[in-house]
């Protein structure tokens, strides 16, 4: 995300899997998700019947002034200020990053 690092270099979210043991119960893991299921994240871009699909997303200059961002689901979000470019616009998903 534009060269912002989201964990330590030491975090266990930046250990390359592949270099990890199979857990024991990875069978059954993969079976409640889905063995054969299609994996759909989303990440797209472009449109799709007019509108946009995937996950957009802003970037914004670390000077941006702070502005006050509302939630529904207070007890689901971590609440502060944030530079958010989009005006009074309602958001669905909203990720800050402010190294």
């Amino acid at each position: 995300m534009e060269g912002c690092p989201l964990f330590p270099p030491n975090n266990i979210w930046n250990v390359l899997v592949d270099r990890l043991p199979v857990h024991p119960d990875s069978a059954a893991y993969v079976n409640t998700i889905g063995k054969d299921d299609p994996v759909h994240p989303d990440f797209d871009s472009g449109t799709w019947e007019g509108g946009p699909i995937g996950i957009p997303y802003t970037t914004v200059p670390g000077d941006q002034p702070l502005k006050t961002v509302t939630f529904d689901y207070a007890d689901e979000s971590d609440s502060g200020r944030a530079g958010w470019a989009i005006g009074s616009l309602p958001a669905a998903n909203l990720l800050i990053l402010n190294p």
